[in-house]
Formats: structure tokens, C-alpha cells, sequence
């Protein structure tokens, strides 16, 4: 075998330091990620200078990363396969549908960008070790927690003005914090009930009140009534796993309820007073509008009214809208059956990637399943980036638990 005597071992032939593009994507992303949190918005009605850096770093991210390999390349995971088979029909029918219905080219693109970050895990090839994915997860925290933190500190101008004009509570990264900051924490009481672990627990516990109370202010009900199914599905996984070590997590939790039952019961009322003003919610409402717009012709069935579409939606009112408070129905107005069944596929994938990582990553996989399940069904949150982000989460921790990283601590 040939040896270049003048090449050093880790430099090109012109001697410059062979640089790993790959090793880079995280950083870019991270950085996407940070500016976001501090000045970006998830669905912004103009984009300004803060979107588009953001822009450009996240397409920098998916060139370090080599993401168009992951694209075009063989691929093996079925996530990837109905991934591309999504995005080929994405970029084809419904755009060709929206031309030709005449459709707003602008909201065309406020349709075709959250499209890309439902595929972002498929043009973003991180690496698949535990130490990238903390990373991404820290950074996930801190994107929910800064949201969350510009959500308690907003001044309204006006009395009548509402307390989150950005709707930053409703995204997923914010419950995501939240319910990864109460996990690890009992995680840490469970793992060992001593000062040290009480007092870890404790500064996690005083970050997660940050996006509980930011939620609180705009009284979510699925956001509280799965995290109150999180935690208890927690306690009964550790109950049958160690009884022993259940027992101080499960204090806390009664102490801290106990402690803060004036407030709980106050939330609680508000939680109520809000279902008896407008009910559960308008998602069957929503659907059954969509339906009726689309069975003016089978082929609006099959292939939806393209990217731009609008239609009169029950839930605000009647009033003209291009998007509805579910992904399912969104994408059926838009792309039509096929493209709905192309959609449930990929996410379908995901979601039994997160029930295989359940039994791995309990904390994790329950963080991640949350806002995965109420942006898909309950929430329109599914356009932002933080949607995108969920994603590329689960793929992450799912590839660390199929033993691309041999060392990890399966207890996470």
C-alpha cells in the first residue's frame, strides 16, 4: 500500500487541517437554535432579519451535516423511505394543485416552509451518539425555557391586548422542558434519595416552574392534563421496577402538591371556568368543514386543494384561514388523502420509534411523546421549527438506543 510521506496524518495534500463538515452541523444548529429562542417566533406573519439568519444557519446545518446523502443515498430505516416518497409528493401535486386553483403564492410558502421542517430529521444527518443528543436536548430545554421566559416578561400595551401575541407557550419545545426537567429530576431521586440528589432536584424542579407557570398564563388543558398522565405513568414504571426507590420521588411529588395546592386549585378553577366559555374544543368541527370543502370532486379528495388553500374555519369564528388546529386535517386540506396517508406513515414511523425507546429512555421517550401527540391532533403548533426540532429529537435518541452508542447509561 502506497504511504504519502508528505501528507501529516489528520491535514489534506495542500496541508490544510482536514476538517470533519459533519462535526460542524451541531454547532450550526445549536446556534439556529439559540437565536430563535432569544428573538425568533414560531410562526411569524413577515420574515425579518432574525428568520433569515436563522434560515441560513439551518442551511448551512443540513450541508455540514451531509443531509442530502440521507436524501438520495440508500436507506434502510423506514422513517427515511416514507420520508422521501412525502417529499417528492410535496414538492409535486399539492404545489402543482395550488398554481393551479390560483392560490396566494405567499401563503404557498407559509405552507411549503413548515413542510420542510415535518422532514427535517430527513435533511439533517446528525451524528447518533448519547453526547449529541443531550446536546440537542439542552438546547431544546433552553429554546422552551427562553419561549417561556418572553412569555412571563411581555408587556401588554393595551389591557385588551393577549398575554402571548406569539403564541411561544403553545410550542412544543416549551412542555418538552418541562416535562424532561420533572423526569430528570425524579430520575435523580430515584436513581438515589439523598442531599445531593434532593438538592439537584430541586434546581431542576425551580427551572421546570418557568414553563409551567408560562402555560399556566394561557391555561392549557392537554399541555397539564399530559403532564399530569407523564409524571404518574413515571411513578407507576419506577413502582414496578424498584418499589423501594419509587418511594422518594413519590413524597416529593405529594409534598410539593400539598405545598402548592392554593395555586394548583386556583389553576384548576381557570382550567374549568375555560372548558364551560368554549367547550373542549373545535377539532371535529374543524374536520368535518375540511370534508365538506373537499368532496366537491374526488379529486380535490384524493389530492386536497394544493399549498395556499383556505377555507372558513368553525374554530375561529368562521373566519377565513389557511391552516386548522390539527396536522391531520391541515394536510388533508392541502395535499389531499394521499398526501394525509403519506403524512401518518412518517409520523407513524416516528411514533413506534418513540414506543421502541420507551423501554430504554422512559424520561426521554415520554418528554418527546407528549408534544409529539398534542401537536399532531390538538394543536397547530405542528407548522413551527420547534415541530422540526421534536422530530430530529426522536430520531436522535432512537438512534442512541439502537446501539450506535454502546456506553450509554440506558437509565436516562
Amino acid at each position: 500500500m502506497a504511504v504519502d510521506l508528505v501528507r501529516a496524518p489528520g491535514l489534506t495534500r495542500e496541508g490544510i487541517p482536514d476538517i470533519s463538515w459533519r462535526f460542524l452541523s451541531v454547532p450550526v444548529l445549536i446556534c439556529a437554535v439559540i437565536l430563535y429562542g432569544v428573538a425568533g417566533s414560531p410562526t411569524p406573519d413577515t420574515p425579518g432579519i432574525t428568520e433569515i439568519v436563522i434560515g441560513g444557519l439551518l442551511g448551512l446545518a443540513v450541508f455540514c451535516s451531509g443531509g442530502v446523502c440521507k436524501v438520495a443515498g440508500p436507506a434502510k430505516e423506514g422513517w427515511v423511505r416514507a420520508g422521501r416518497i412525502l417529499m417528492f409528493y410535496g414538492f409535486s401535486i399539492p404545489v402543482l394543485g395550488g398554481v393551479m386553483a390560483g392560490n396566494d403564492l405567499s401563503l404557498m410558502i407559509r405552507d411549503l416552509i413548515p413542510f420542510l421542517f415535518l422532514l427535517l430529521p430527513l435533511m439533517i444527518d446528525l451524528p447518533g451518539d448519547v453526547s449529541t443528543a443531550r446536546r440537542v436536548s439542552a438546547a431544546l430545554v433552553f429554546l422552551g425555557l427562553a419561549f417561556s421566559v418572553r412569555v412571563l416578561t411581555y408587556s401588554p400595551t393595551a389591557p385588551e391586548d393577549v398575554v402571548d401575541p406569539y403564541y411561544l407557550a403553545n410550542a412544543p419545545t416549551v412542555l418538552f422542558a418541562a416535562l424532561l426537567l420533572i423526569g430528570v429530576a425524579g430520575k435523580q431521586l430515584y436513581m438515589r434519595f439523598s442531599a445531593g440528589s434532593l438538592m439537584q432536584a430541586a434546581v431542576l424542579l425551580a427551572m421546570a416552574v418557568v414553563p409551567l407557570l408560562a402555560m399556566a398564563l394561557v391555561v392549557q388543558r392537554a399541555s397539564f392534563g399530559l403532564m399530569g398522565l407523564a409524571v404518574l405513568f413515571w411513578l407507576l414504571i419506577g413502582a414496578v421496577k424498584a418499589p423501594r426507590r419509587v418511594f422518594g420521588p413519590f413524597l416529593i411529588c405529594t409534598v410539593l402538591l400539598i405545598l402548592g395546592w392554593g395555586p394548583v386549585s386556583v389553576f384548576i378553577e381557570a382550567l374549568w371556568h375555560k372548558t364551560t366559555l368554549v367547550g373542549m374544543n373545535m377539532r371535529w368541527q374543524e374536520a368535518q368543514a375540511v370534508l365538506a370543502l373537499l368532496s366537491e370532486s374526488p379529486l380535490t379528495v384524493l389530492f386536497g386543494k394544493g399549498w395556499g388553500a383556505t377555507f372558513a374555519s368553525p374554530a375561529v369564528a368562521d373566519i377565513t384561514v389557511n391552516y386548522t388546529h390539527s396536522l391531520l386535517t391541515t394536510y388533508f386540506l392541502k395535499t389531499g388523502l394521499t398526501g394525509l396517508v403519506m403524512v401518518i406513515v412518517y409520523l407513524g414511523y416516528l411514533g413506534w420509534e418513540l414506543w421502541r425507546m420507551l423501554f430504554i429512555f422512559p424520561v426521554v421517550a415520554v418528554a418527546l411523546a407528549a408534544p409529539f401527540f398534542i401537536d399532531t391532533l390538538l394543536y397547530a403548533s405542528f407548522k413551527s421549527f420547534d415541530f422540526g426540532l421534536l422530530l430530529l429529537l426522536i430520531v436522535l435518541w432512537r438512534a442512541v438506543s439502537s446501539g450506535l452508542n454502546k456506553t450509554v447509561d440506558s437509565s436516562t
